[in-house]
């Protein structure tokens, strides 16, 4: 069971972040539940769209999205991990923003949106980084519009990625 905390809606897809009691946690009186926050998608799912590793179908219900710093999580270790906050969702794309900044895109990347440094054909299935997210300090908030992406950092910059040829970027 979760609390949906945030909503992100595409052309044919949708994301929540929802937080949810953490692994091993237990509601003893007095005591707080750990939570953490979860990713999940849902909807259309060609182009790798909904990052859960399919390229193609419809996934009728949420389905956990695995962010690359979940791989091996042990739920023993107390340091905090970073988790998301916060998704974006545009027309074949999808970001991610966790706690520490970092930015994860996948999808569709034929116009550069995903801003990985490079445009391609091919679909991205599973959320890689986005690694000049962070140039100008922490990442705040995401964004996502139908063939480009963009971000705000904690000191008010503002970086845009994908098609441009239209002035929107």
């Amino acid at each position: 069971d979760g609390t949906v905390r945030h909503v992100a809606c595409g052309l044919h897809h949708t994301l929540a972040v929802a937080w949810e009691p953490k692994a091993g946690a237990y509601d003893a009186p007095g005591d707080a539940i750990a939570l953490t926050a979860r990713l999940y998608a849902w909807g259309f799912g060609d182009g790798g769209r909904l990052g859960t590793g399919e390229v193609s179908g419809a996934c009728r219900f949420p389905a956990r999205v695995l962010l690359p710093v979940e791989y091996g999580y042990d739920a023993a270790d107390d340091a905090p991990r970073p988790h998301v906050v916060a998704a974006a969702a545009g027309d074949q794309h999808s970001l991610a923003l966790l706690t520490d900044g970092r930015v994860f895109a996948w999808g569709s990347n034929a116009f550069g949106q995903l801003g990985l440094g490079r445009a391609s054909a091919q679909a991205v299935p599973l959320p890689e980084r986005v690694g000049g997210a962070g140039r100008r300090g922490k990442v705040v908030k995401i964004a996502a519009g139908a063939r480009h992406s963009g971000c705000v950092s904690e000191d008010g910059g503002v970086l845009l990625w994908g098609f441009g040829d239209e002035g929107q970027l």
